[in-house]
């Protein structure tokens, strides 16, 4: 039964994949449906067949039958979110953003905000190597002490609120929109090498494969749009080569597993051991299952030997983006620890809890229909993020890809650890298209109209 139910789920989601990957692969239903694809629907036929693996030291490995159910109710979840999402802004996509125009002063904009985020970041990485006392001391925290962040940040705390900004991230996605415009630009070598480079270096410098990973993305995506509204000026079909999508997964592959490998091999030489779940073993890529494992531990303890939560991981997660410098009584732990903790779950772990997990453990059956509010948020910000060109290269890499990727595992948790970065960023694409915005406003339709008006 199990084989039999995942394998309709999982055809069903690449057929949902091919669809809206022809229209728009940069849709946030296309990350979801891949997210959901080789982290619960794959690895729940591959558990079917030769029965769990990767089963924690610390939690009893569940029955066939709570693996079904945890597989229903996530499925169940899923399809409505899905549904939603394809319904509400299904036209949403490069072909119906507005092209912004690069002028004199919106190219200086750019490159003194980039500057001064650049500045900021580096302030932000004194700091740090100042409070661990030495860089060697400081090399050592990010290896063995670093936990992956929603910015690419180290886990040293800050010591100021100002500290606590996400320059990094900011500086990192300015530089992307500053190599998407490095044939325009007057600043032509800093926007092709410098400002790509340096962030590069900084991605690095965090020890993790996703800060690593999300460089690459940003510069895949500003080569991405770049190829797209080069066709659309030239009234062509706007369509990627399979060849450049391919290069690009081979690359995204080596980044995760090739860098992986050799941060954990000097993490090995420092002596320090390596934590199982840092380990690039390929073959575990599709059948982990750690949504999966998450969302059957939860389906079955809550509501039986656990009580359910009754909303509290939501509310609690309204209170994330205060800063604890402010809100001094903030708990040390809440969110889905909450719901980790409450199953005896290590308080080390951060587990997928999954958005259908988070939902049956606060609601139960009745969690299903939370898929209905998730939608609406996640179109309304596929809907903000498409409005122009510059907001889709500043916005893309955090919403359609790092908040993606993390709420699919952490909930409102990890749409709550984005949240700050997203509004920051925001008002960042505003105010580099500010005083361009009216300029040429003629031209300034949105590339469909252009296109439709040059037939």
């Amino acid at each position: 039964m199990t084989i039999a139910i995942s394998t309709i789920f999982a055809l069903a989601t690449i057929l949902v994949m091919y669809i809206q990957g022809k229209k728009n692969p940069l849709h946030i239903l296309f990350f979801f449906s891949g997210f959901a694809l080789v982290d619960v629907f794959i690895p729940a036929i591959y558990w079917g067949l030769y029965g769990q693996v990767g089963t924690p030291s610390w939690s009893n490995e569940l029955s066939a039958d709570e693996i079904l159910l945890g597989l229903l109710f996530y499925g169940a979840f899923f399809t409505l979110f899905i549904a939603l999402m394809f319904l509400i802004n299904k036209g949403a996509g490069v072909k119906t953003m507005e092209s912004a125009i690069l002028n004199k002063a919106t190219d200086r904009r750019l490159l003194h905000l980039t500057s001064i985020m650049l500045t900021l970041a580096g302030v932000k990485i004194i700091n740090e190597i100042s409070s661990t006392g030495s860089f060697a001391n400081w090399i050592i925290a990010k290896t063995i002490l670093s936990s992956a962040a929603t910015d690419g940040s180290s886990s040293i705390e800050p010591t100021s609120i100002f500290l606590q900004l996400p320059t990094i991230a900011i500086f990192q996605a300015l530089s992307g929109l500053c190599f998407f415009y490095r044939k325009k630009t007057q600043y032509k070598l800093i926007y092709t090498y410098a400002f790509p480079l340096l962030s590069l270096l900084i991605s690095i410098s965090t020890f993790l494969r996703g800060a690593v990973l999300l460089w690459f993305f940003t510069i895949f995506l500003s080569i991405y749009i770049e190829k797209i509204t080069l066709k659309i000026k030239n009234d062509t079909k706007p369509k990627i080569k399979k060849t450049f999508i391919i290069k690009a997964a081979v690359v995204a592959l080596l980044i995760i597993y090739g860098y992986g490998s050799v941060r954990d091999e000097f993490r090995g030489n420092l002596n320090e051991g390596v934590q199982e779940n840092t380990k690039g073993v390929a073959p575990t890529f599709l059948t982990a299952g750690h949504g999966l494992l998450g969302v059957s531990h939860i389906v079955r303890d809550f509501g039986h030997n656990v009580e359910f939560m009754h909303g509290k991981t939501y509310l609690d997660m309204l209170l994330l983006p205060v800063p604890r410098v402010i809100y001094t009584s903030k708990p040390s732990w809440y969110g889905i620890d909450d719901i980790t903790r409450r199953m005896g779950w290590p308080e080390t772990t951060q587990s997928a809890v999954t958005m259908p997990g988070e939902a049956y453990a606060n609601f139960g059956i009745f969690g299903f229909l939370l898929a209905i509010p998730f939608a609406l948020l996640f179109a309304l910000l596929q809907i903000t993020i498409f409005k122009n060109s510059i907001r889709l290269l500043i916005l893309g890499p955090t919403v359609l890809f790092q908040v993606t990727s993390v709420s699919n595992w952490m909930s409102f948790t990890g749409f709550m650890n984005s949240f700050p970065l997203l509004i920051l960023l925001l008002v960042t694409a505003e105010l580099i298209r500010t005083k361009s915005k009216h300029q040429n406003k003629n031209k300034q339709s949105s590339w469909n109209i252009s296109r439709s008006n040059n037939k």
